[in-house]
């Protein structure tokens, strides 16, 4: 088994300076961006309403979820909170997938109908 060496003085210079190079987004716009991240890369971002989502229907979504279970102190909540958080955000995936599904559809009946027609011309 071959054992890892240590990086020489050399290397571990050109890290540094390359770490120094490698300061992350410098804009208001490029920071902006990067804060949104974990959102374009999983639905278990630590936000749960995306930006242009009402925050009063999410309210009342998540009042549904405190009726039904009466939550008791701190702990309860936030497991409520949770568990609205989490319905919140499958559903608005279901959707997504939902409106990928019939613009695949689309797509299919589409190419169907201009097979139909190449073949009716032969």
């Amino acid at each position: 088994m071959r054992r890892k060496s240590k990086p020489t003085p050399r290397q571990i210079a050109a890290y540094r300076a390359n770490a120094r190079k490698s300061t992350g987004p410098r804009s208001p716009e490029g920071k902006r961006r990067s804060s949104q991240n974990g959102r374009r890369h999983t639905e278990l971002a630590a936000r749960v309403l995306e930006p242009g989502e009402d925050i009063a229907h999410f309210r009342s979504f998540a009042n549904r979820y405190y009726a039904e279970f009466s939550p008791v102190g701190p702990d309860e909540s936030k497991l409520v909170d949770g568990l609205a958080g989490s319905c919140w955000r499958l559903a608005r995936l279901m959707e997504r997938v939902e409106v990928h599904l019939l613009e695949m559809e689309s797509t299919c009946d589409a190419l169907a109908n201009s097979q139909s027609k190449r073949l009716a011309a032969v």
